[in-house]
């Protein structure tokens, strides 16, 4: 299990009004290539925790996140693995959905800390 390490966004509504966004949350792999993510997403003070299945792959340095159904179903991110003392970072590298690939590069960066329990 690791946990994603909190990330704040400021977003604006749809009347333009600020809001400040943090993410924080967990992704748990299992060896059978399954996986279950919770995040937990907080806005202005209010919390919003949504979980569900996921699948993936590592190939080297290559993190692939798929849908729970399999990778073989439905869309696929692909992450650049590295480390940074003791975090894993990933960024995205593309999403592949239906056979087309979508350039993902810098749009995405997510800090993950192992967890010591």
């Amino acid at each position: 299990m690791v946990d994603l390490s909190p990330r704040a966004i400021a977003i604006e509504d749809a009347n333009g009004m600020p809001h400040q966004m943090t993410a924080t949350g967990q992704f748990t792999f299992l060896t059978s290539g399954r996986c279950l993510v919770v995040v937990n997403v907080h806005i202005d003070g209010k919390v919003s925790t949504g979980k569900h299945g996921c699948s993936y792959r590592i190939e080297g340095d290559r993190l692939t996140l798929g849908e729970e159904a399999g990778l073989d179903q439905g869309a696929r991110n692909v992450f650049r693995v590295s480390q940074e003392s003791e975090r894993l970072v990933l960024e995205e590298i593309y999403e592949e959905a239906q056979s087309v690939k979508f350039d993902r590069s810098g749009h995405e960066r997510v800090v993950l800390q192992r967890r010591t329990d």
